[in-house]
């Protein structure tokens, strides 16, 4: 400046001022003394800037911040009146714009968890002993909550669903049984387990938006308990020409104890000629069963069925078993198939009554008398291990 007069002039015009945008006064002070260089400097303690500015180019937080130009009204006395000054004010409005988009979007997508959050405690009906129905109902807006109309409308087409269950308590692991859109929020359940005990929880999502809410409140419910499962198929213990004796374990009662067994054999279709009709050969709580009055050589075919007071299991699979015969004829010799140097395959006839067989050897070398070779139902058999 010129003078110092000119200086306290541009210093009574701008000390105490109130930039745009900022609530605090100005505050002009003569920079240095001497012969230095004055330099205008304006300060406020407002750090928090929207469309204001510092003179302090040097200011490293001031990197990148657009730079405007502020005009003086004319000074009195000034040489170059109308004068002009333009002390450079650094702005954050990029910073804060770029700022308050960051905000903006985090507020949105917290509203938006709040809401998606806000589900209703799914509810079950029809309950069977393997199925179930759920419902659920979209999540919805907290009535009279005025940040809600900020948010642009969500759409029921819009959400997707992710229902998970436990069987392990309600504080148990949770598998996900759903996973995607559902307009109509209901879910028939299937393949449950009578007589259990099952927790499920309903999350919603916007997967346009990579957001999921949190859990809704569990609702938990016990199937209905029902007869019993199938049974394993009985097996045999013992065996002779006229009996075959046969335990069974107990299968799953689904809730209500098991009060007998019954045990089914075809035996009676040598009476009845109706091949496959199984007849009732005992009943009772007994968990084995010796079958009595059956014929030598003669197989045998039975099922096992389990009784509650809620009604009959669905049969076993049928196991088959054959009572013993009378010792067999003496069979016709073996022959020679093929020779080597070294090994000798030999083959033999199977006769009706026959089952298994055992080949036996001597070798007179050794003197120890006819030994196994082999022991089982093929009717041929190589035996290594031979010299010439």
């Amino acid at each position: 400046m010129e003078t110092r007069e000119i200086c306290e002039q541009i210093i009574s015009i701008f000390n105490a001022q109130v930039l745009p945008g900022s609530n605090q006064p100005l505050s002009i002070k003569f920079a240095d003394s001497g012969s230095s260089r004055r330099k205008t400097v304006l300060s406020s303690t407002n750090h928090t800037w929207t469309g204001q500015g510092s003179t302090d180019q040097n200011n490293p937080d001031m990197k990148g911040s657009q730079i405007f130009t502020a005009s003086a009204p004319p000074l009195a006395g000034s040489k170059n009146s109308p004068a002009s000054i333009s002390p450079h004010l650094y702005s954050r409005s990029s910073g804060n714009e770029m700022n308050n988009d960051a905000h903006d979007n985090q507020e949105e997508k917290q509203l938006i968890l709040e809401f998606l959050s806000n589900i209703r405690t799914p509810t079950i009906s029809e309950i069977r002993a393997r199925s179930a129905l759920l419902v659920w109902s979209p999540p919805v807006c907290e009535p009279g909550d005025p940040r809600i109309n900020t948010l642009n409308p969500i759409s029921d087409t819009d959400l997707e669903y992710d229902v998970l269950m436990s069987d392990k308590g309600k504080d148990g692991k949770y598998r996900s049984i759903f996973s995607g859109a559902s307009t109509e929020c209901y879910l028939m359940l299937t393949d449950l387990r009578p007589h259990t005990e099952y927790h499920i929880r309903v999350h919603a999502a916007l997967k346009s938006m990579n957001l999921k809410g949190g859990a809704s409140d569990t609702v938990s419910f016990e199937t209905n308990a029902c007869e019993p499962d199938q049974p394993a198929p009985p097996k045999q213990i013992t065996r002779s020409k006229t009996s075959i004796q046969l335990r069974w374990n107990a299968p799953n009662d689904n809730g209500a104890h098991i009060q007998h067994y019954i045990l089914e054999s075809d035996e009676a279709s040598s009476i009845s000629g109706q091949a496959g009709h199984f007849a009732t050969i005992y009943e009772g709580r007994a968990k084995s069963f010796n079958v009595p009055k059956l014929q030598p050589s003669t197989p045998y075919k039975f099922r096992l069925i389990a009784v509650n007071e809620l009604g009959k299991s669905r049969p076993s699979e049928i196991s088959s078993f054959t009572t013993q015969g009378s010792a067999p004829s003496q069979p016709v010799p073996p022959s020679v198939a093929e020779i080597t140097e070294s090994t000798l395959r030999l083959l033999w006839s199977k006769r009706p009554c026959d089952d298994e067989f055992t080949l036996q050897m001597d070798d007179m070398i050794t003197g120890h008398g006819f030994l196994p070779q082999y022991n089982g139902p093929e009717v041929e058999h190589i035996v290594t291990g031979l010299r010439r």
